[in-house]
């Protein structure tokens, strides 16, 4: 499939890696979740990717994850260290918002989604936090939304995993709080769709 914003990519620039923060985060990434990492040391920092200063959205289709989904960007495709996890991740507005969805298949799902949040919570001590169970075409989930401080700044994140038979999904979209984000995080949740098989 070819990318709808190809064209676009001369207008991105790299997001420079500050070597202190890159260092924590390859310290606190250990058995961590990945969400926890992103929060605390930037998708960007971790993974360096490009990082829009503009906002177009376009759709995203993973025909191997069985998901599609609207970003603002081309979101950049990197996977866990032992290859199971699937990441897809936009930055835009200089950094300062992001959107991913991650997904695995063959996953452990005994393992409760409300238990994954709750790790979560545990390692970020946010200064806010609100769960609510949602759902993805019929399949249940469970939602947290936090308010955090990173770098002396402060941020806002809404996390969600769905168990879809034995793959495992995990969205992720976050903001500096000072950002009105809340339209971007409605529309790239209400975008987020499965797909079957197509020939």
């Amino acid at each position: 499939m070819g990318n709808p914003i190809a064209s676009e990519k001369s207008m991105f620039q790299s997001r420079p890696v500050v070597a202190g923060t890159w260092r924590a985060a390859r310290r606190i990434g250990a058995g961590l979740p990945w969400i926890v990492v992103c929060l605390l040391a930037g998708c960007g920092q971790m993974i360096p990717s490009p990082v829009a200063s503009f906002t177009v959205w376009a759709e995203f289709k993973s025909q191997e994850g069985g998901f599609r989904a609207s970003f603002s960007g081309v979101p950049e495709h990197t996977t866990s260290d032992d290859g199971k996890e699937h990441r897809y991740t936009s930055q835009y507005r200089g950094g300062k918002r992001a959107l991913r969805v991650a997904y695995e298949h063959d996953f452990d799902t005994s393992i409760p989604v409300a238990a994954r949040l709750e790790k979560i919570k545990e390692e970020m001590q946010p200064s806010k936090a609100e769960t609510r169970e949602v759902e993805l075409e019929g399949h249940p989930g469970m939602e947290l939304s936090i308010e955090f401080e990173r770098d002396g700044s402060p941020w806002k994140a809404r996390i969600r995993y769905f168990h879809v038979g034995t793959t495992s999904y995990g969205l992720l979209a976050f903001a500096e709080r000072g950002e009105d984000a809340e339209a971007d995080f409605r529309q790239f949740f209400a975008s987020v769709r499965l797909i079957g098989e197509e020939p």
